[in-house]
């Protein structure tokens, strides 16, 4: 049934015990292999360890894709703050000091960091991460699928795979502020035909109900609020974003939905496509999620990497999307919404704990913010034609190069130009940080940054 072409499954033996397989993807998206990543040169070239040969197996650049380590680590329980650099990429952290040259911060992942002001977009701070509520999908029997559409369903290495027509659900206890993430992946020259409805009641199916649905197919991308009374399908959001548009055969999904607000917000593989009201003042109250399937002559689709976390205080989408004025200046945006404009001097210990010190505009002598008060740090921009903002949507890490990605646990998000991989840890040169080491199992994935150029050649 499953039609993905699996090139090698097996697990190394190091030092008598078997270690975990790590998945690389090869370019097209069918063929995959499964190994021990042992580097990846500044050429790109990814040299694996695998059954298949007594010496590594080294694979070009343009040969591979993606990367899924499949060691696990939670994310740093400490990390209290986020840095964005000046290049998009992103990383959780604990702040440790801060003067007018240099911020100093550390990290289960990376250690302790000495980042240079220059390479710093923002701060902020007080960051409290998105409490998990799933995280699977762990098998098919915690899905409800009925009759024989059960039979289409395969779950295998963390995955579902739906062939053909079917559908499954689950009650995920969703809270009123959440984030949903997924990653869908279809076949090679097949359209997929996929639904998400979430908020979903797990009514009967064909009772109109309040919730909300995502559609993607061959016309592109929608996102519809279904009401119980009045008109029943409401168009929230509509994207040209159709499949032919992701060489990769690949769509990560992240939608953030806050109840109480009427608000709903969604990223496409990391870019923010769009925020949008809740017409409707009965805001959906369901809980579940439900999966639709409606590939053509059977194909396969497959959905991974399912989570369902608790939305936390969205402060930092608020100072992002307001107007800073002179982006030469340092910004200080407080939890209380507060703002000034001036130089960020730097952090001092005082009795009752560590301020920030900054010089307003407004003031002949540094004012001093206590920590807890302080939400967002914009740094000042140092170039011509900055724009005080990411290089792709919010969140979304770096905006790319064509170099490599890595994607911590934690959700670090961080370009990289090479990379070797040991037993335990990971050491990666960064552009803007030099030598970084990892825990092993604190990497997620390690993506292939696909350019414009690189799209053409694979077309």
């Amino acid at each position: 049934m499953y039609r993905f072409k699996w090139l090698a499954i097996g697990f190394l033996v190091f030092g008598g015990s078997a270690a975990p397989a790590d998945e690389l993807r090869l370019s097209g998206g069918a063929d995959r292999l499964t190994g021990r990543v042992l580097s990846i040169d500044r050429d790109g070239v990814v040299e694996l360890a695998s059954e298949l040969s007594a010496e590594p197996i080294r694979l070009r650049r343009d040969a591979v894709e993606m990367v899924r380590f499949n060691e696990h680590a939670d994310g740093d329980p400490d990390a209290d703050a986020r840095v964005e650099l000046r290049n998009g990429d992103l990383l959780p952290v604990v702040v440790k000091d801060l003067d007018e040259k240099s911020l100093t911060v550390e990290s289960r992942e990376s250690g302790r960091l000495t980042i240079p002001r220059d390479a710093v977009r923002y701060l902020q701070m007080g960051v409290r991460a998105n409490e998990v509520v799933y995280s699977g999908p762990k098998s098919l029997d915690e899905w409800v699928m009925e009759g024989p559409e059960r039979e289409r369903w395969d779950f295998r290495r963390g995955s579902l795979l739906a062939e053909g027509e079917t559908r499954a659900s689950k009650d995920l206890s969703l809270p009123v502020k959440f984030v949903l993430r997924f990653t869908l992946e279809w076949e090679e020259k097949q359209v997929p035909g996929f639904e998400l409805f979430f908020a979903d009641p797990l009514s009967e199916p064909g009772d109109p109900t309040d919730r909300y649905r995502l559609r993607f197919g061959g016309a592109g991308l929608d996102v519809i609020r279904e009401a119980s009374v009045g008109k029943r399908y409401n168009k929230l959001l509509v994207l040209n974003r159709t499949p032919n548009r992701y060489p990769d055969h690949t769509l990560r999904v992240e939608i953030q939905v806050d109840r109480r607000a009427g608000k709903l917000w969604l990223f496409l593989n990391g870019e923010l496509e769009g925020e949008f009201v809740d017409p409707i003042p009965s805001v959906p109250g369901g809980s579940g999620v439900t999966l639709v399937c409606n590939t053509p002559n059977d194909g396969t689709q497959e959905i991974h990497d399912f989570q369902v976390l608790r939305l936390a205080d969205d402060a930092h989408r608020r100072h992002r999307a307001e107007e800073r004025g002179d982006l030469g200046q340092d910004h200080l945006f407080s939890r209380d919404d507060d703002r000034w404009g001036g130089r960020l001097l730097g952090m001092a210990e005082r009795k009752d704990g560590r301020v920030f010190r900054f010089m307003s505009d407004f003031q002949d002598s540094p004012m001093e913010v206590p920590e807890s008060e302080v939400a967002t740090l914009f740094f000042a921009e140092s170039g011509e034609g900055g724009d005080g903002q990411a290089d792709d949507g919010e969140d979304g890490g770096p905006a790319g190069g064509g170099g490599w990605v890595l994607r911590l646990q934690g959700g670090g998000v961080l370009q990289v130009e090479r990379c070797e991989f040991g037993e335990t840890e990971v050491f990666a040169e960064h552009p803007l940080l030099g030598e970084l080491r990892f825990g092993r199992d604190g990497v997620a994935m390690l993506e292939r940054e696909m350019t414009d150029s690189t799209e053409e050649d694979e077309k």
